[in-house]
């Protein structure tokens, strides 16, 4: 009875944690789309009407993030806020999947707080933790995968093995750096048919699962006519693209620090006790091996009393390497990280909970209530800006001015009204987001430009490829997105695509709009229609300073 006394608090901090989570995660709900959404999207959208993937839209991700958005739109309709609910409810089935296999490895009690924390963290500002990207839906699937290997590795199952390889192999169908889990749980599943006396046809079985459904997508998509489409796009472009980071450490290191800094900022006390529980590891490693000290080491004992710890070390270690990838460390890539670091964080906190269940004051039970409140709403309060801002303004708050992801609803009303269904439009820029709001199609397969940008051998091809698209379907209208961000042009560039453009923006389209976007606390100036026509053309520098940031809408004569 005083047992169950002393847990009250334990559960009712739980309780009223989760609830302030499921609050918040609730108003993130109606955040604008990013890029990446809107691709996503405006593919799954394009796939309900028989659009193939690769070959009629570049996607330079495997097709399961498309197929995972096209559910979410069967489900609850085609809209921004079915993507969120969607991806809320993977997260959700992620945090109880960490739960289930926390509470096997080490207690119910760690398990509870590791679902917390991820919960927490996943939808946290400084991992982008509003957005249904690709990294929050290979959460379930690799935790799963885990789950699966451990209990393989107690049972000697063998399906369970196939399970876990099948599994982390669609998590590859979402994004190509689920490899590093692939290939970097073959040492640990050798070391536990090794030292486990477990059959090795459990590591075939494995790599089998993992490779069954890439294999699946190269039969689809050679028998589709798009197998050739399907390797440029996931694998030579996303090549190409990794590559356009400089082999650097210096840069390395500015892409790297400010995203990790402002991630540990927030969530300081969290990664107080996620190095609690770290230490709490290896203080269990060192002392299993030194009781054995003056003793033949057994290697099979030191396995076993270090199992766990080993399967965490192998967790982190691919996930650190998937996270970084092309060097390229964008904050969403550090969900990969945040999420076998939950468990530490769980660690960590239930050292102070154990310790203080051997108290006999009541004092100091209630102190846990305090201690849980202070720890996992720390965050909030510490992102406070962010999370009392309204929708358009926190998606200005994490990407800045220079990413115009609150104006393309602006943009696409604008363009839905002054379109034809049957009407095609072209971006300059990478906003698929606006095609997608605006139920438009692309004139040409390129959603994005920057396959259009990037130096590669294979640039030039896409651009004549992509200028015979528009002499062909003739855009009703072209907007160009004047930031850096959204085209990543640079000096290696082909310039015969944008010659192109110049060329027919002077004989065949008329200005139809200009936005002028403000910074995150001023509001953008729009000039739509006959406004824009009227102002520009008279009295254009009256409106426009050098520094300013636009975005243009031409429209065919």
């Amino acid at each position: 009875m005083e047992l169950k006394h002393k847990k009250i608090y334990f559960y009712l901090a739980s309780f009223i944690i989760l609830s302030i989570v499921i609050i918040l995660r609730i108003s993130n709900l109606f955040v604008p789309f990013e890029r990446d959404e809107g691709l996503y999207a405006y593919i799954a959208q394009r796939l309900s009407l028989g659009d193939i993937p690769y070959k009629d839209v570049f996607d330079s991700k495997p097709p399961m993030i498309d197929i995972l958005y096209w559910i979410a739109f069967r489900i609850f309709g085609e809209s921004e806020l079915s993507v969120r609910i969607f991806m809320n409810i993977y997260t959700f089935a992620g945090a109880y999947a960490l739960y289930l296999i926390t509470k096997r490895i080490f207690s119910y009690r760690i398990g509870l707080l590791s679902a917390i924390t991820f919960l927490i963290v996943t939808m946290s500002p400084t991992v982008f933790g509003q957005s249904a990207n690709t990294e929050i839906f290979m959460a379930l699937p690799i935790i799963l995968a885990i789950s699966l290997l451990w209990r393989g590795s107690e049972t000697n199952n063998h399906r369970l093995f196939f399970l876990a390889g099948l599994l982390l192999g669609l998590a590859y169908l979402t994004k190509q750096v689920a490899i590093f889990y692939i290939a970097g749980f073959i040492p640990l599943i050798c070391l536990t048919i090794w030292l486990e006396n477990n059959n090795w046809k459990n590591l075939l079985l494995y790599i089998g699962g993992a490779i069954i459904p890439f294999g699946l997508s190269i039969i689809i998509y050679f028998l589709l006519g798009a197998l050739q489409q399907y390797y440029e796009d996931t694998i030579l472009f996303s090549i190409s693209f990794a590559q356009q980071i400089p082999n650097n450490l210096f840069i390395i290191l500015h892409t790297l620090i400010p995203p990790l800094f402002g991630i540990i900022k927030e969530n300081i006390f969290l990664t107080i006790f996620a190095l609690v529980g770290l230490h709490k590891l290896v203080t269990d490693t060192r002392n299993a091996l030194t009781s054995q000290k003056g003793e033949k080491l057994d290697f099979i004992s030191v396995y076993r009393e270090n199992k766990r710890q080993l399967y965490f070390f192998f967790w982190i270690l691919a996930a650190i390497l998937a996270t970084s990838g092309g060097y390229r460390y964008y904050p969403h890539y550090f969900i990969f990280i945040v999420t076998p670091c939950a468990v530490l964080v769980a660690i960590g906190i239930d050292q102070i909970i154990e310790q203080t269940y051997k108290l006999k004051s009541d004092r100091w039970h209630k102190f846990i209530f305090l201690f849980l409140m202070i720890i996992f709403v720390s965050p909030f309060f510490i992102s406070k800006a962010y999370w009392l801002a309204a929708p358009n303004t926190r998606a200005r708050i994490l990407y800045s001015k220079f990413n115009p992801f609150s104006e393309a609803r602006i943009i696409s009303s604008h363009i839905k009204e002054n379109t034809n269904p049957a009407d095609k439009i072209f971006i300059i820029g990478s906003e698929p987001e606006i095609l997608f709001l605006s139920q438009r199609q692309s004139a040409s397969k390129y959603a994005i430009i920057y396959p259009l940008t990037a130096p590669n051998s294979l640039t030039t091809t896409r651009q004549i490829k992509a200028m015979e698209e528009l002499v062909q379907n003739k855009p009703a209208y072209i907007i160009i997105i004047n930031s850096q961000t959204s085209i990543l042009k640079n000096k290696n560039t082909p310039p015969d695509f944008f010659q192109f453009i110049k060329k027919s923006l002077d004989t065949s389209y008329i200005l139809d709009g200009i936005i002028i976007i403000g910074d995150i606390y001023n509001e953008n100036r729009y000039f739509l229609g006959k406004l824009a026509l009227n102002t520009f053309f008279s009295n254009k520098t009256q409106y426009l300073e050098p520094n300013d940031y636009t975005i243009e809408l031409y429209k065919h004569n």
